[in-house]
């Protein structure tokens, strides 16, 4: 009677192990899937050569081939705070890490009219905008921050 009840009782064990096993499986398998799909979505992104000590990564979406100017603003304004570029069709894409409930952020030129403006709100991280803007020098800002600025020159 006892090595009957020593018998049910492995079995259950072993019954317990398996189904730890398979979930533990199961959780390596996801895992892994979500890994590759992050990285096969980043290796699109290539670094340009940076044209000032401030330019930031250059991810060139692969079927466009449209080069894409980031810029983070945070709780102290725009980073990179300056873009130099060449001329031609380009991205512009600004992520929203400022934790500030609403933005407007504008585009000017530097001394002359509003090119853009967008309201961003806490729930919107993100804005993309393609441009192409002719040569001269632009004013990326935040209305009511004067200080945080973000210079972008265009190269004739």
């Amino acid at each position: 009677m006892l090595n009957l009840f020593k018998t049910a009782r492995s079995h259950r064990h072993t019954r317990v192990i398996t189904v730890l096993a398979l979930f533990v499986f199961a959780c390596i398998v996801t895992a892994t899937i979500v890994i590759a799909r992050n990285v096969s979505s980043v290796s699109s992104v290539t670094a340009a050569p940076a044209t000032t000590s401030t330019a930031a990564l250059r991810p060139i979406p692969p079927a466009s081939g449209t080069e894409v100017e980031m810029v983070t603003l945070r709780p102290w304004g725009f980073e990179p705070q300056e873009i130099t570029r060449p001329p031609g069709p380009f991205v512009l894409a600004v992520d929203n890490h400022s934790e500030l409930d609403q933005l407007e952020i504008s585009l000017d030129v530097e001394s002359g009219p509003k090119v853009h403006a967008v309201d961003v709100s806490k729930n919107k991280f993100k804005w993309r905008k393609k441009l192409a803007l002719p040569p001269g020098v632009y004013v990326l800002r935040e209305t009511s921050h004067p200080e945080w600025l973000c210079r972008i020159t265009i190269q004739p």
